[in-house]
């Protein structure tokens, strides 16, 4: 799933919603595209920013 989101945010630049990552990659619930979205971000290998009522996502930058 992060492999396929990093290619995800390369190709298209836009995650359209946590809904569509959750039928891409067959999960039951958000809650745990959620967590995992949450977990990249601490790692910097993703950054989320909220615009409007979205949260936009976005390759991050590695922390050392």
């Amino acid at each position: 799933a992060k492999a396929d989101l990093i290619t995800l945010i390369a190709k298209s630049r836009i995650i359209p919603s946590q809904e569509f990552l959750r039928e891409r990659w067959g999960l039951r619930s958000k809650g745990t595209v959620s967590v995992w979205l949450g977990e990249w971000e601490r790692l910097g290998l993703i950054r989320r920013q909220q615009d409007g009522r979205v949260k936009v996502t976005r390759i991050g930058k590695r922390r050392h």
